[in-house]
């Protein structure tokens, strides 16, 4: 890697020299221009606001299709602008000019959205970074003025995407926000533009950021007087941003059926109370309830863990492996990993050597449960390194042809490793020759494999 260059090196140039320098790289460089360009006329800002207006009217005027590749580029401009703004009005005392200009790039986003395949979300990161400092700079701003532009943001928001309500914004205008759409919330229902997702987003986020359940119950029963469980977990995410321990509790408690992916969220805030509480016993039994609903290993690790009696400990564990023995392949090996029990998952690689399902483990899972096994049982490392390469091959798709000969190279070390071993499995040799008799139609990686071992 080149050595990094640091501020303190470029601070001791001869200024001459270096200002010769960045005038002959402007022609080449637009960014560079442009941000020289505002620098020269940050002292002057009257000349910078009608500069930064133009970039705006630019990207307004804009027509023209911008395809994938080029919403990069556009991302970029709109960037530099927000930070040509935060760094040259903002951060020198300008603050409602800065936001008065904020406000009139951020509008400009709905067109933008209509002629940008914008994929990679980068413009949209661009639009989101303008808000974040529009919201820093509104602080100096009448809060009438907060509020009439807000109501305006929000109002023309067609891609529902601007994130204009932070909590920067004084609490008596996120009220009078929370309020307003409150009291209108029937007459959108039937609007395209303002859809009740729409304004019920407006409302929880109002609620959230004044730091009040109760108006985000208020929002919610909106639609019905009675909370499905969804909306109570949503709730008890509110108490717990305030640190309302009791009412996490009690609101978690009146939730009777939760989908299978939400049932973290709803233990891990069990066991986050009880925790402020001091309260181990009901923690413990959070984690019990926890794996016995999920049969998740990293969850019943933890919930052992807790467990002082170390014969009931015990007796928790076997039950539990027990259970393991009906697991499909990818979900036992992630038991015998979280446990420890190397022993265990061996045997359960062996019985089960063909009908190995190393593919239903991620890259990184795979490769530390491979580390954690090779010193003690080589044998059965290399038989999930076999199922891996035989895994790759079956694709049909030569990108996938690297981790084969990843996989390979590691079964000749690990042979290496273990030069006095008896094999009790079909020896490398025979094993890569039935493999390449099997595979010699594919070209790419028979070329690939004698490069890397002939």
């Amino acid at each position: 890697m080149a050595k990094q260059i640091t501020l303190e090196e470029i601070q001791s140039l001869d200024h001459s020299k270096l200002s010769n320098m960045l005038y002959e790289m402007i022609d080449a460089n637009e960014e560079l221009y442009n941000r020289l360009e505002k620098m020269i006329l940050s002292t002057n800002p009257k000349e910078l606001i009608k500069s930064i207006k133009k970039d705006i009217s630019s990207i307004r005027r804009g027509r023209k299709f911008i395809r994938y590749g080029a919403s990069f580029h556009l991302a970029k401009e709109i960037w530099a602008i927000v930070e040509n703004i935060e760094s040259f009005l903002y951060m020198e005392g300008h603050s409602i000019e800065a936001a008065k200009l904020l406000k009139e790039l951020m509008l400009t986003d709905t067109k933008v959205y209509d002629r940008t395949d914008d994929s990679a979300g980068v413009v949209s990161d661009a639009y989101e970074y303008a808000a974040e400092v529009w919201g820093k700079c509104s602080v100096d701003m009448d809060e009438d003025v907060i509020y009439s532009d807000i109501q305006e943001l929000l109002i023309s928001d067609d891609y529902g995407v601007r994130e204009i309500l932070s909590d920067e914004l004084p609490r008596t205008v996120l009220e009078k926000i929370y309020n307003e759409y409150y009291a209108t919330f029937d007459t959108y229902l039937e609007d395209e533009g303002h859809g009740e997702y729409k304004v019920m987003s407006i409302l929880h986020k109002c609620a959230h950021l004044m730091q009040s359940p109760k108006h985000y119950i208020k929002a919610s029963m909106l639609k019905s007087e009675k909370l499905d469980d969804a909306e109570l977990l949503d709730i008890a995410k509110e108490y717990k941003y305030i640190d309302d321990v009791p009412n996490v509790i009690a609101t978690l408690e009146k939730i009777e059926c939760l989908p299978r992916h939400k049932l973290g969220e709803l233990f891990e805030m069990k066991i986050w109370a009880y925790d402020k509480q001091g309260n181990v016993t009901d923690k413990v039994a959070a984690y019990k309830e926890f794996y016995e609903k999920t049969k998740e290993a990293d969850v019943l690790v933890k919930y052992l863990e807790l467990l002082e009696d170390e014969i009931f400990k015990l007796q928790e564990k076997e039950k539990a492996l027990k259970e393991v023995q009906e697991y499909d392949f990818a979900q036992a090996i992630r038991f015998y990993k979280a446990l420890n029990e190397k022993e265990l998952c061996a045997k359960c690689i062996a019985d089960k050597q063909n009908e190995l399902e190393t593919s239903m483990l991620h890259t990184a899972e795979l490769k530390a449960l491979l580390k954690w096994l090779r010193d003690d049982y080589p044998q059965e490392t290399i038989l999930l390194l076999r199922d891996l390469c035989e895994s790759s091959l079956a694709t049909k798709q030569s990108k996938y042809y690297g981790s084969s000969i990843w996989a390979l190279g590691e079964m000749l070390n690990i042979e290496e490793e273990n030069d006095t071993l008896s094999w009790s499995i079909e020896e490398n040799s025979e094993y890569i020759d039935r493999l390449l008799k099997e595979h010699k139609q594919k070209r790419r990686f028979m070329d690939m494999f004698h490069r890397e071992f002939e």
